[in-house]
């Protein structure tokens, strides 16, 4: 059974973080990952990969960073193109009905999105569902508030646990986001990112691979 969505946040007055934005200008008809290929297409192959992965991270950077000063601010990993990083601002954005912004300074107050980047909270921050990457020390960790983490082993690295609540954000999805599912439709089977290409080869039947780095709507 293949989950897929349709539709929009009827709520938001704003265009959703999550939204697939066109480029204006000279490349209006070609999304920003087409445009940035076609900049550097007489780049060496290897080098030309890299190039693309570099850029579309900068790319990715600079949208979550050029949000509105009224947005809220949050923080969460930005790095190689991974779902479970990438999510954060769409997730939000539709469970609030408020733009967010990545916050780099992360002495000012600032929400702690989902991913393994508990050990980032500091005394300005505002957990909301954050997980570790590795055991924590016991009780090493006392945020400004902690209304949720990943789960209990994060649980134990936090002071202050009570009334903290266990889960991952990512939960709340389907309450935000309307599915509709297709009982005669392609398996949707989600891989680590570094397996995609071996697993598309094999060309399973029934299967449809699914891509993490993709582009978060893509991949919901």
């Amino acid at each position: 059974m293949a989950i897929g969505a349709s539709g929009s946040s009827s709520r938001s007055r704003w265009k959703p973080y999550w939204a697939e934005e066109r480029i204006r200008g000279p490349y209006s008809k070609g999304d920003p990952a087409s445009v940035i290929q076609n900049t550097i297409v007489d780049l060496p192959t290897c080098a030309r990969s890299k190039t693309i992965k570099k850029a579309k991270k900068v790319f990715r950077y600079l949208k979550a960073r050029l949000q509105p000063a009224s947005a809220l601010p949050f923080f969460w990993h930005v790095g190689t193109p991974n779902f479970g990083d990438d999510i954060n601002p769409a997730l939000f954005n539709a469970a609030l009905s408020k733009p967010v912004r990545l916050q780099t300074r992360r002495d000012r107050p600032h929400f702690l999105g989902m991913g393994s980047i508990l050990d980032r909270a500091n005394s300005a921050s505002t957990v909301l569902g954050s997980g570790f990457l590795a055991p924590p020390v016991a009780g090493s960790l006392n945020p400004e508030k902690c209304v949720a983490v990943r789960g209990e082993l994060s649980l134990a690295g936090i002071a202050q646990t009570e009334g903290v609540l266990l889960g991952d954000p990512m939960v709340l999805l389907s309450l935000v986001i309307p599915f509709r599912t297709q009982p005669d439709g392609p398996v949707g089977f989600v891989l680590h990112i570094s397996e995609v290409s071996h697993a598309r080869r094999l060309k399973i039947p029934g299967v449809k691979i699914i891509d993490p780095s993709d582009a978060p709507w893509r991949v919901i």
